[in-house]
């Protein structure tokens, strides 16, 4: 068994022996130690170990063993992990031509699709390999990181399909080879961090998207293409048994995708049925054709099964076109903005009112009965600012609030792209909208901050960095289209021209707003929020450096500072809002404060806010301020009461004394 490759592994989630009682009493329940478990046949009842110890005396009895570590030793199930430790996956890798790859040829695979280099190879029995990347720190396996692992995990499989890894092998809670001395062909101290491998994934996502849209472009009949690609075509050219089911129901998908009706898919699939050894049974075909054409079924095959059957990459996707408008029960957004826009103009480019106001005159240019609803009409707006195509401002807060918005000439935002995503024709826009409960008004009880004066900055000629201040050394990436314009632009003014550094930067702005359960979706949403963030990227690089001022500290210490200047800067700025809240409130008459509770009332229970906790604490400051004046109400009518009933007392006491 390898030792070191385990330690390195499990750090500290293992004992080196078990506790006895006293010490398990002194140092109370540990929620940092993990279960490790270990099995000979993957059907079969597994080991658990909770100790080096334990695990060092059984390891080199068992087979396989999971990388991840689980809370309690009865079960190995997702739902039980603790840690994600590292992200592995199963490659039973082989040439174009059926050889085994060596360890360098396997690197260099890993290395062309982006992926860092991993800290552990394991040879399997059968030629194929284990490879695993430890996280620099283990990751809490909650659910949402347990689905993201597998969205990863997947990528990184169809990225390196084309050398056999195995689609199936996906999930954290999965049993791997057991590494040994013997096994073992590979072993670093490299460490990749969790969220960059998130920055990959998103990366890649953003280049595949780009190819999607040029191959939807570009193909005048995509179906055809489809039958003609090298992953289809290895196919056609038979399969042996095993495969033969799921390539018969595939290709039946792909030739309906291409046009072919039912009979001359079937005619094609006989065909096909002779390449294969042995071949099925006519009845089959005629199920799986069946299946293909109902209803029910795809419009198109599934590209990740293309790639499993034929262990090639492939990437496809099949496209209906839209129907008419007219003939649609609902409308796209680029058709509500040109609906917005024109009613615009046709006021004299400017309008103004509430927001509900101004949704309620837009209708549908296709059917004049059928309003824009208002979370559409908020969506449309957002879309419509981040193509700088109109200008909102907001004045008042609430129902109160005005909204003035003017069409703007167009003006297309500064962006870095590659050589390779650069297109003669018009970008597409971002149609990923805001949420329906996003406003569009500006925090509650807050106003826009000033930006700081900034740095002067230098042209970016007059600086070459060195190797040891650049960012990336492939080149820069293109900017993914999700980061704001305004944020983009704070670093690209400054040297930072790499969309790899720039989408890392607005990926830890995100998870400091996270801090304060704040949606990523209203950070660009709220100008007080994305002028905050973009005065944290000038506090930094005040001291930071950057590019375009000759020094850098480098990426690690970068985002860092920035992850600690939001949090601390987002911090100051709530304490602020609610200390001028409070203030605004005790100065207040009854009445408006009773119309005030109602208001922020409303919006919690409409989610109509951006800052949801700061909003729910101006809220029960309110609340507060009221409890305290009526108990002053009440103390004082008390003290009246007993006043006049001393005075009734004094008055009976007088009259009595005169009596008698």
């Amino acid at each position: 068994m390898n030792a070191i490759a385990l330690k390195n592994l499990y750090g500290d989630q293992l004992t080196e022996a078990p506790k006895v009682k006293r010490e398990r009493k002194t140092s109370g329940y540990a929620n940092h130690l993990g279960w490790v478990f270990m099995t000979n046949h993957l059907h079969h009842k597994p080991k658990a170990a909770r100790t080096y110890k334990t695990l060092f005396a059984i390891g080199n009895d068992y087979t396989y063993f999971t990388p991840n570590t689980f809370f309690q030793k009865q079960s190995r199930e997702v739902a039980s992990l603790r840690w994600i430790n590292a992200f592995s996956v199963d490659i039973d890798i082989k040439h174009t031509s059926g050889t085994t790859l060596n360890v360098a040829e396997l690197l260099d695979s890993i290395d062309s699709v982006g992926l860092p280099e991993p800290a552990l190879i394991v040879r399997t029995p059968s030629g194929g390999v284990h490879v695993h990347w430890y996280l620099d720190k283990p990751k809490r396996a909650f659910k949402r990181v347990c689905e993201h692992y597998k969205r990863i995990t997947g990528l990184i499989i169809e990225e390196l399909s084309e050398i056999g890894a195995d689609g199936q092998a996906n999930g954290p809670e999965r049993f791997f080879r057991t590494p040994t001395e013997e096994n073992t062909i590979y072993q670093s101290q490299n460490r990749v961090s969790f969220d960059d491998l998130c920055d990959w994934f998103s990366i890649e996502q953003e280049r595949r998207n780009e190819e999607r849209k040029e191959l939807r472009a570009s193909l005048v009949n995509p179906g055809q293409a489809l039958l003609h690609h090298p992953a289809v075509k290895k196919l056609l050219a038979g399969v042996c048994e095993g495969q033969r089911d799921n390539t018969c129901y595939t290709l039946a998908l792909a030739f309906k995708a291409a046009g072919y009706d039912a009979k001359q898919t079937e005619k094609r699939l006989h065909d096909w049925n002779k390449k294969n050894d042995p071949p099925l049974t006519k009845i089959e075909i005629k199920r799986k054709v069946k299946s293909a054409f109902k209803p029910s079924a795809p419009a198109g095959p599934a590209a990740k099964y293309i790639s499993m059957l034929s262990g090639m990459k492939f990437s496809y996707q099949v496209w209906e076109e839209a129907k008419p408008r007219h003939e649609r029960k609902y409308s796209h957004l680029e058709e509500w903005a040109e609906d917005v826009l024109a009613h615009i103009r046709f006021r004299g480019g400017k309008i103004s009112g509430s927001q509900r106001s101004l949704a309620e005159e837009i209708t549908s240019s296709a059917d004049r009965s059928k309003k824009i609803a208002y979370s559409t009409f908020k969506r449309v707006l957002k879309h419509l600012i981040d193509t700088h195509k109109i200008a909102v401002e907001t004045t008042g807060k609430g129902r109160g609030g005005v909204t003035y918005i003017r069409v703007l000439e167009d003006v297309k935002p500064l962006r870095k792209k590659s050589g390779a995503s650069q297109k003669p024709e018009k970008a597409a826009t971002n149609r990923n909208g805001l949420n329906s409960n996003t406003i569009l008004d500006q925090a509650v009880g807050g106003s826009v901050l000033p930006l700081t004066p900034g740095l002067d900055v230098v042209p970016a000629t007059s600086f070459i960095p060195d190797s040891t201040t650049a960012i990336s050394p492939v080149g820069p990436a293109p900017v993914p289209g999700n980061v704001p314009d305004r944020f983009v632009s704070a670093l690209f003014n400054r040297g930072f021209t790499d969309g790899r550094f720039i989408f890392s930067a607005w990926g830890r702005v995100q998870l400091a707003f996270k801090a304060f359960n704040i949606p990523f979706s209203l950070i660009s949403a709220s100008p007080d929020f994305l002028t905050l963030a973009i005065e944290a990227v000038y506090s930094v690089v005040g001291e930071k450096g950057a590019p375009v001022l000759g020094y850098f500290a480098g990426q690690d210490a970068f985002m860092k500072y920035l992850y600690g200047t939001v949090k601390g800067m987002l911090t100051d700025y709530r304490e602020q809002q609610l200390q001028d809240f409070i203030r605004s409130v005790e100065e207040m008459p009854d009445l408006k404060l009773y119309c005030l509770r109602q208001v922020y009332f409303d919006r919690l229970e409409e989610n109509d806010c951006v800052d949801h906790e700061l909003a729910k604490a101006f809220l029960d400051e309110i609340e507060s301020e009221i409890s305290a004046r009526e108990r002053r109400k009440a103390r004082k009518k008390s003290r009246e009461k007993l006043s006049w009933e001393t005075t009734i007392s004094d008055h009976l006491l007088g009259y009595f004394k005169t009596i008698f």
